[in-house]
């Protein structure tokens, strides 16, 4: 699962940042790992993940969209197709990824 975490936020990284500082782009490919391993573990535990997005708007007439507009309308387009094979499943036992996540940043509570 770990290799295909890897794949994915290689795949985000190329397709939609648009950062030329490498050390900041290096920071987002992380935050998006590190994203990636968290949802991974929710969904793993039975978490119930629902992606949405706004049906597309109708163009009006004799108005051209604009690349944003063009990017925009794709990207909803994936995500709606995407979301028609999403479905809730009732997970029972333990769960089986356990991918390590960041602890928080901070003092170690003390044992009680």
């Amino acid at each position: 699962m770990g290799g295909e975490i890897e794949k994915i936020t290689v795949e985000i990284d190329e397709k939609f940042c648009t950062v030329n500082d490498d050390g900041r782009r290096n920071e987002l490919k992380n935050a998006i790992r590190i994203s990636l391993n968290k949802v991974a573990n929710r969904i793993d535990k039975g978490y119930n993940i629902e992606v949405r997005a706004e049906p597309l708007e109708e163009p009006e007439e004799g108005k051209e969209a604009s690349d944003a507009d063009e990017i925009h309308i794709s990207n909803i387009a994936i995500i709606l197709d995407v979301s028609k094979n999403m479905q809730f499943m009732k997970l029972t036992g333990e769960p089986i990824l356990q991918l390590p996540e960041s602890e928080k940043k901070g003092k170690p509570e003390k044992p009680k």
